[in-house]
């Protein structure tokens, strides 16, 4: 009987520990601005983040070259759901001698920025998902 709980155990840690399973929803996309790709310059950068509309996770995605993929906390991946979309693009200016933080330019207007006024919303079902931005000045 021993032997059985023992062998029991680790199948209890992984049931209980929900086996370390990603979201059931991936989310990918690319960005523009004016219709204009996302400079793919290394001094180019920016987020992308999704908060559900309802109860959950918030999720982010880095954006590379106009790409992003999201994920929640450290996992890819995100739940089913609505979202409202945030976008944060920058160019990064060079680093001043004064050791101060390099000046950041924003690429699109401030309100893509924030929550209540970006206007962007996507719905995620669950498998994986496309959602493409068109961000306008």
């Amino acid at each position: 009987m021993r032997r059985l709980l023992l062998s029991l155990l680790p199948v209890l840690a992984l049931v209980v520990a929900g086996c370390g399973e990603s979201p059931p929803a991936t989310l990918t996309g690319e960005i523009t601005i004016d219709g204009d790709p996302i400079p793919s310059e290394s001094n180019v950068s920016g987020t992308v983040m999704l908060y559900p509309t309802a109860r959950g996770a918030a999720a982010y995605g880095s954006v590379h070259a106009g790409h992003y993929e999201v994920k929640t906390g450290d996992g890819s991946g995100l739940e089913p759901g609505t979202y409202d979309v945030t976008v944060r693009i920058v160019e990064i200016g060079q680093a001043p001698a004064s050791g101060n933080p390099p000046s950041q330019t924003l690429l699109h207007p401030g309100h893509y920025e924030q929550r209540e006024h970006s206007g962007l919303q996507c719905e995620v079902k669950k498998g994986a998902n496309t959602y493409d931005i068109a961000l306008e000045r």
